[in-house]
């Protein structure tokens, strides 16, 4: 793999994307996962970097910015709490592991639950908002027993974080068996 662009490369599809559509806060975030990509595979001095780089700063100067706005967001809108390396929740001694420097848990009611290839829930939190929660446990959610899966019941998820899926639906991605617990209303 003499040349392989390819994860940088993803990335910048990715922040093209969100530009195309409007979403200036993803397309900053993308970008900047592009060129940290550049750097480590290519050097600092790689002709991508400074390309790139300047693009993080304005994501609306890139020529498919604007074909929709139909994600429209700012810059600011969206960029703290997405980057999985935000110094406020997590923290890191070799900038490859991240430890959660606080703690936090999510509080939700399940109101309804499927099954196609993995477990999933639609939750509603304390204001009302009801957002997707699939599962991607290793276990394939034997951490949960079925008599704790019904509708109405609480659950709590520590560690859970906004993720964004291939459909372009918003929801939670749960990975960790241990960081939830369902209990009986």
């Amino acid at each position: 793999m003499p040349d392989n662009n390819g994860l940088p490369r993803a990335f910048l599809d990715a922040a093209q994307i969100a530009i195309a559509n409007g979403d200036l806060g993803r397309a900053q975030l993308f970008t900047e996962q592009a060129v940290f990509g550049w750097i480590i595979l290519k050097g600092d001095d790689s002709p991508k970097v400074p390309q790139y780089r300047a693009l993080t700063q304005d994501p609306s100067k890139h020529e498919l910015y604007g074909i929709s706005m139909k994600w429209k967001t700012a810059v600011d809108d969206i960029s703290q709490g997405l980057d999985p390396k935000d110094p406020e929740f997590y923290t890191s001694s070799d900038a490859f592991t991240y430890q959660p420097r606080r703690h936090w848990l999510f509080l939700a009611e399940i109101v309804d639950f499927g099954t196609l290839v993995r477990l999933q829930m639609e939750i509603k939190d304390i204001s009302g908002r009801t957002v997707p929660l699939f599962f991607y446990t290793d276990g394939r959610v034997s951490e949960l027993a079925p008599s704790q899966v019904r509708k109405g019941y609480p659950a709590a998820i520590f560690y859970a974080q906004r993720h964004t899926f291939m459909n372009s639906e918003t929801g939670i991605r749960h990975e960790e068996s241990l960081n939830i617990k369902v209990r009986l209303p």
